[in-house]
């Protein structure tokens, strides 16, 4: 029983290490863009210090790059400069899905296609910012629904939903621009339903503020007034005072052109009194037409002033145009023309603007017909392309098959001539041992008799010394042929001693015997040289038995040199057995046949 308790004990602990573990799943660069990318939404000036100063390794680039043109975005930064990287991000993380799950939540998936639609919605292009849009919402991933409305578990759920009504703003905002008013309002409204789903009271207040704008746009007054009442309520609930001024200007709007001069000055009161940069130029200048219809010139000539001040050029066109007209009327005509005059500048350069921002839009349109032109094009071509590359393959495949059949014939040639040219070896050598032999016997048979006629030398004929000097002469010669064979094998040895004796030889021992660093390129160039000028052609037949890595051949030398396994996989960076292994395995390409380290090490002495 204490056995079955201490087991349970020890499974708990497990699990509960485990579960641990997976918790600290992420690392801390990951923790850190997760964390830049939630700020950004609601401190992107905060977000935009932490990510500058971020000290993230080389594979999270892509992400932090991703983050920087989020934040540039939210701080209102240019970021049509980014299109190209944007779209090479895309790329990127479509090759790789799971990065963005893991490092930024549930979020992630959709983020690289909606800032290609911000970048392409920046650059004018609205039809392609759609279309790509289209596809961060598909990218989204699918969440369990409730009555329509998405059950909010935790905050990476709720963020979620943020940027599912986010892009479906983006939408309708895209929509409206090209006079689609009926076509955004359905985005708007379900922006607005993702928006209550979160709770989020400023995206609802945004939303409403939309909706009624297209209602406006569509002359629909009273649906228009509904949608920014509700906004209206809300504003005053969370004391949001910007939002309140701007609705209630609307609003007055409205009114002023629906002839409710007293509604609409009940309404512009209060955004006159705490004016927002923002909408100064809107704010002054409805409330200048409000005062003009109401009969109010004073007050209408403030808010013109006012609009010379700080409208913006529609502003600042208006204002020109209305003060003309009252110089006009009391007789100044040197201030009336002068008015006129900056009205016309500003006017033109509006109507500039005007028709470049129409010839860009009709210019998108065109290449978004182009690009669905081409998409069908493409789709259409798909299934010639399968055939085509399933050819490819089996065409690839038929060559490989050839090529690997020569191969292996030729490496069978290899080793046929390897295995005849190491017979041959094995003759010569035993050859050369019967000739020394023979030689040796000869000579001294030679002498024998070289001695015996010396002794005979005074008496000898004439026959007799010519026969000496004959046995002199061929003895001669064979000493000089023995001495000569023996000088090579001397040398051998010599160049042997010489190499070991070298710097070069010296200061490999000294790193192998040291073991702190390895040699370099300079270290290796010397070894060579060495063993060059004793040894010419040692590398050249090596090389020439089989292809190898200059890494290979480096740890064929050291062995030839005498260095013991392990000595070599340090200098040369290899394991200790993988160096064993590499031996026996370039016996066996070189020879045909397996063998052993001692094998290859004859292998290599007959090279010399």
């Amino acid at each position: 029983m204490m056995h079955k308790t201490v087991a349970y004990i020890v499974l708990l602990m497990t699990a509960c290490a485990l579960m641990a573990g997976c918790g600290r799943g992420m690392s801390d660069a990951d923790r850190l863009l997760a964390r830049i990318d939630s700020l950004a939404d609601v401190n992107p000036d905060s977000a935009d210090v932490l990510l500058a100063g971020a000290p993230l390794p080389m594979g999270e680039n892509e992400v932090a790059l991703l983050l920087r043109i989020k934040v540039d975005d939210k701080l209102y930064r240019p970021i049509t400069h980014y299109r190209d990287t944007i779209l090479q991000l895309v790329s990127y993380f479509e090759q790789h899905p799971k990065v963005l799950p893991t490092v930024l939540g549930s979020t992630g998936p959709a983020l690289p296609y909606l800032y290609v639609g911000r970048v392409f919605a920046e650059l004018g292009d609205a039809p392609q910012a759609l279309d790509y849009y289209q596809k961060a919402l598909d990218a989204q991933p699918a969440r369990q629904m409730d009555n329509g409305k998405m059950k909010i578990e935790n905050e990476d759920a709720r963020r979620l939903v943020k940027q599912r009504g986010l892009l479906h703003s983006f939408i309708g905002t895209l929509l409206s621009y090209q006079d689609l008013y009926g076509e955004a309002i359905p985005h708007f409204v379900e922006a607005n339903r993702w928006a209550e789903c979160a709770k989020d009271t400023v995206d609802i207040i945004f939303n409403l503020r939309d909706i009624a704008e297209q209602y406006k746009f569509l002359e629909k007054e009273d649906s228009s007034l509904m949608f920014y009442e509700r906004a209206l309520g809300l504003a005053e609930e969370s004391d949001n005072v910007a939002m309140r001024n701007e609705i209630m200007t609307q609003m007055a709007r409205i009114y002023l052109e629906n002839n409710q001069y007293k509604k609409s000055l009940i309404y512009i009161q209060p955004a006159l009194h705490n004016v927002d940069s923002a909408d100064i130029s809107s704010t002054y200048y409805i409330s200048s037409l409000i005062y003009k219809k109401a009969g109010l010139s004073a007050s209408a000539l403030f808010c013109y002033e006012k609009l010379l001040l700080y409208g913006n050029i529609y502003g600042k066109r208006n204002a020109h145009r209305e003060l003309s007209e009252l110089a006009m009327q009391s007789g100044d005509l040197v201030s009336a023309s002068e008015h006129f005059r900056q009205y016309k500048l500003l006017d033109d350069s509006i109507q500039k603007r005007d028709k470049a921002e129409m010839v860009a839009r009709m210019h998108a349109a065109y290449n978004y017909q182009k690009h669905k032109q081409k998409a069908i094009e493409l789709e259409l071509a798909n299934a010639h392309q399968k055939n085509v590359i399933l050819l490819i393959v089996v065409f690839s495949l038929l060559i490989l098959g050839l090529l690997y059949a020569k191969f292996r014939k030729r490496q069978q040639k290899l080793r046929t001539k390897m295995q005849r040219l190491q017979a041959l070896t094995e003759e010569i050598r035993k050859r050369s041992s019967e000739y020394q032999e023979m030689t040796v016997n000869r000579i001294s048979e030679l002498n024998a008799r070289i001695q015996e006629l010396k002794r005979d030398s005074q008496t000898a004929s004439q026959h007799h010394q010519e026969e000496m000097q004959q046995l002199t002469a061929e003895k001669d010669q064979l000493e000089f042929q023995l001495k000569k064979q023996k000088s090579d094998e001397e040398m051998k040895i010599t160049g042997m001693k010489a190499i070991k004796q070298s710097y070069a030889y010296q200061r490999f021992m000294k790193l192998d015997n040291e073991r702190i660093s390895s040699p370099n390129i300079s270290d290796w160039a010397e070894l060579q040289s060495s063993v060059n000028i004793y040894f010419p052609y040692f590398e050249q037949h090596l090389k020439g038995l089989c292809k190898m890595s200059n890494q290979q051949y480096r740890a064929c030398l050291l062995r030839w040199l005498g260095f013991g396994p392990s000595s070599t996989a340090f200098l040369t960076c290899y394991g200790k057995s993988s160096v064993s292994n590499l031996y026996v395995r370039l016996y066996e390409n070189i020879m045909g046949k397996k063998g052993t380290m001692k094998d290859f090490d004859n292998m290599l002495k007959d090279l010399q």
